[in-house]
């Protein structure tokens, strides 16, 4: 288990127990920015790939009203699915993060290039299509096994 601490100079005492809402943080303006910040938390070496990803649709052809928070891809080419949640989820959310994994586990390298491309331009770096398939493929080392994607974790 692991415990937070509130040092003050030589001295630490347990962290008193909060909640993002009582801090005033949201899942999306802060959370969600902080894990795209700090992607180790999704594992080691994990590039973000997008986040607030909605761009798929439901077997009848109707846009999906989902949409997967983070996505990220570790050095091994596999898909990592993050569904974040700024109080106590509900039961539902591992349906959700399922689903998410589903949906992804159809990606190629194009369709993730694509989401990237949109995802940095969105964040206002705008990377071409063409370099973001290279920094895909540069960070797994060269080839992306679809054999592999279709397994993302979560």
């Amino acid at each position: 288990m692991d415990h937070l601490l509130t040092v003050t100079g030589q001295s630490a005492a347990p962290a008193t127990p909060t909640t993002l809402a009582t801090e005033s943080l949201y899942e999306r303006k802060h959370l969600q920015e902080w894990v795209i910040a700090n992607p180790e938390i999704l594992g080691d070496s994990v590039l973000v790939v997008t986040a607030e990803y909605d761009r798929w649709a439901d077997t009848d052809g109707v846009p999906a009203r989902d949409r997967l928070d983070v996505l990220g891809l570790d050095t091994t080419g596999q898909l990592v699915v993050a569904e974040l949640k700024r109080g106590m989820a509900d039961r539902d959310v591992h349906l959700q993060a399922i689903t998410y994994a589903a949906l992804v586990s159809r990606f190629s390298l194009d369709t993730l290039a694509e989401a990237h491309h949109d995802f940095l331009a969105r964040r206002g770096e705008p990377l071409g299509l063409d370099d973001c398939r290279k920094r895909l493929l540069d960070h797994v080392g060269g080839e992306l096994s679809p054999e592999v994607l279709r397994r993302p974790r979560r």
